[in-house]
């Protein structure tokens, strides 16, 4: 195939993309979809002789949908879904940290009126692992982003004493939809 047969094919395609993209941005039906990492938690695990089932934090996270939404030029009032992305969890100190003695690690959200469930989980962590990227459920969470504080709470599994404290993060990102402003 000669150069003028790709630029013809490749006219034909960036039309069909115009004119596919002009057909649906009328401002009633256009939708937008936008991630936001809504905090990231930073907390230590303090060295303990104990080992088993730890909520290694509570948090209350501030919550203002309306201005992430409005950030991402979507309607707040038009935001229809709102679910989990990523959820990640990470050592940042001391750097000869890892996971090791970690089985299963899982997050979970409330808020004061709404019950808990479970937004993340992993039970088979790597050895030598830094960070844990947890499965991720595909619920719609928008009810709790209607609260002015969501609490996230991260729970974890040992398998044997924590023998040394060590700094945490966990990041949560969200995916969600709603219509342009």
């Amino acid at each position: 195939m000669n150069n003028m047969n790709y630029f013809r094919i490749f006219s034909q395609v960036l039309l069909a993309g115009i004119m596919g993209f002009t057909a649906s941005c009328s401002k009633d039906n256009l939708s937008v979809a936008f991630s936001f990492n809504a905090a990231d938690i930073h907390f230590t695990v303090d060295s303990t002789d104990q080992f088993g089932s730890f909520d290694v934090v509570k948090e209350d996270m501030p919550n203002n949908l309306n201005a992430m939404a409005e950030e991402n030029g979507v309607d707040p009032s038009s935001v229809s879904s709102l679910t989990i992305e990523r959820v990640v969890i990470a050592i940042e100190d001391p750097a000869d940290a890892n996971f090791d003695v970690v089985s299963s690690a899982e997050v979970f959200i409330s808020t004061p009126t709404i019950e808990e469930v479970r937004i993340a989980s992993k039970t088979d962590i790597e050895a030598g692992a830094t960070s844990i990227l947890l499965d991720v459920t595909d619920e719609n969470l928008l009810n709790y982003f209607h609260e002015d504080v969501i609490n996230v709470r991260v729970n974890l599994v040992t398998t044997a004493p924590v023998e040394k404290s060590v700094d945490m993060k966990t990041s949560i990102v969200f995916n969600s939809k709603g219509e342009v402003l």
